[in-house]
């Protein structure tokens, strides 16, 4: 800084970005969807959690399926054996 001379500069020499901006811009809209992305399913786990859990309603009744057990015709006094 001592006021000896560098170098002549140009009026906006240096304008050219080192990364194309087409690159730049998809990198943007594609982070953005990203983040709505995000947004959309925060909302709907909020909106999830709010709704109960669905109750069971019985609709059909399998007891007519069942045989009734009828009393055996006699009982024995000795064991059965295999």
């Amino acid at each position: 800084m001592n006021g000896t001379y560098v170098c002549t500069a140009i009026w906006n020499g240096n304008i050219a970005s080192p990364v194309p901006v087409a690159r730049v811009q998809k990198a943007m809209e594609e982070r953005a969807k990203r983040k709505i992305k995000l947004a959309e399913t925060k909302i709907q786990d909020a909106e999830d959690e709010l709704c109960p859990a669905l109750e069971h309603k019985v609709d059909t009744d399998f007891s007519k399926f069942i045989p009734i057990e009828s009393k055996p015709d006699r009982i024995s006094s000795r064991p059965y054996l295999f």
